[in-house]
């Protein structure tokens, strides 16, 4: 049932509202009374009811005389095809639902050692970040928000920050990370010009002879604004801007 696993994703003090465009009682009061019954943290929260609308039917269900605060639209009453709508609040923790990643690491041992030689290598003593919080999908890395909830039957996007791919023996830092860390927990950096710029978002490498470092890492900045991560090799500056965001300017 949807609204059973809509009601993970509130915590206390957080509203639940629930609207149905139909007049069955099955659907309506039926199912309040149901998640009042089966999640009793949650209470209704009574609806102002301007001319037309009405109090919700507690004999249509278990007779409960909260279900009065819900609110039913009848389309002989005000314009309209007919709605019902409940407002809930939940005042306490769904403790069984509440349970949060905080006691293993969602990483092998390998893709673990990597992330940390990369920070090692690439990344200062100021980045500091919690093993236990890496999750990896499939080849990507993520750092996981502090008390992530179970994200199981969940289909996601995004677990949290993507930090970058799982290469044999490296990881290719993202362009998510490589803007969002902050310029004293970056290493290496690297001022390009304006022209220069405009070849990294076309996906094109450069050249230069006075590169901070011979091989490695540095964050491609650009009058102050931090662009995306550039692997260095030599006096070359070969580009890992996202194909899918490069343009020509």
């Amino acid at each position: 049932m949807i609204l059973a696993e809509a009601v993970k994703t509130i915590k206390p003090g957080g509203e639940l509202v629930y609207s149905t465009c139909t007049f069955a009682p099955e659907e309506d009061e039926q199912i309040i009374a149901w998640l009042l019954e089966t999640y009793p943290q949650f209470e209704i929260v009574p609806i102002d009811k301007p001319a037309g609308i009405v109090d919700g039917r507690p004999n249509w269900a278990d007779g409960n005389p909260d279900l009065a605060g819900t609110a039913r639209l009848f389309p002989h009453l005000m314009k309209g095809e007919g709605h019902f709508v409940a407002k809930l609040r939940l005042n306490a923790p769904l403790v069984a639902e509440q349970k949060v990643r905080t006691e293993t690491s969602h990483t092998s041992k390998e893709e673990s050692l990597l992330f940390k030689q990369f920070v090692a290598e690439t990344l200062s003593p100021a980045f500091q970040y919690e093993s236990k919080r890496l999750l990896t999908f499939g080849e990507q890395l993520y750092y996981m928000p502090d008390h992530m909830p179970r994200l199981e039957k969940l289909r996601v996007v995004r677990p949290g920050l993507h930090l970058g791919t799982l290469k044999k023996g490296r990881i290719e830092p993202s362009y998510a990370l490589g803007l969002a860390l902050k310029p004293e927990e970056i290493k290496q950096k690297l001022e390009i010009t304006p022209e220069e710029w405009q070849l990294v978002v076309h996906g094109d490498i450069f050249k230069r002879d006075d590169l901070p470092i011979k091989k490695g890492w540095v964050r491609l900045v650009c009058e102050d604004q931090p662009i995306v991560f550039a692997k260095v090799v030599g006096n070359t500056v070969k580009n890992f801007f996202p194909k899918g965001l490069r343009f020509k300017v």
